[in-house]
């Protein structure tokens, strides 16, 4: 279910920013945390994916929207991206 989805989503960018980054993300609302980013400067491109899913899901959990398979990969893979960009680099 798509709903169940985007829950674990969310929560999954949640922890990762806090483990990344040691900041307090998980207990932000969705938009809290947009806010957040935003105040700390956080790397623009990124905040707009973030928003982008974050309104995705917010339809899908709580108006109860339809979505397509090829919308939750989307987000999914913009989340995998995040994440890519974010990573800590290993110095050899």
């Amino acid at each position: 279910e798509f709903k169940t989805f985007y829950f674990k989503l969310t929560a999954i960018i949640k922890q990762y920013l806090h483990k990344r980054y040691t900041w307090d993300a998980e207990n932000k609302t969705d938009a809290e945390l947009i806010a957040w980013l935003t105040d700390k400067k956080f790397n623009a491109a990124i905040i707009e994916v973030l928003k982008k899913i974050a309104d995705d899901a917010l339809w899908i959990k709580y108006a109860n929207m339809d979505v397509l398979k090829s919308q939750a990969e989307a987000d999914l893979h913009a989340v995998i991206g995040m994440v890519e960009q974010t990573k800590e680099t290993k110095k050899k």
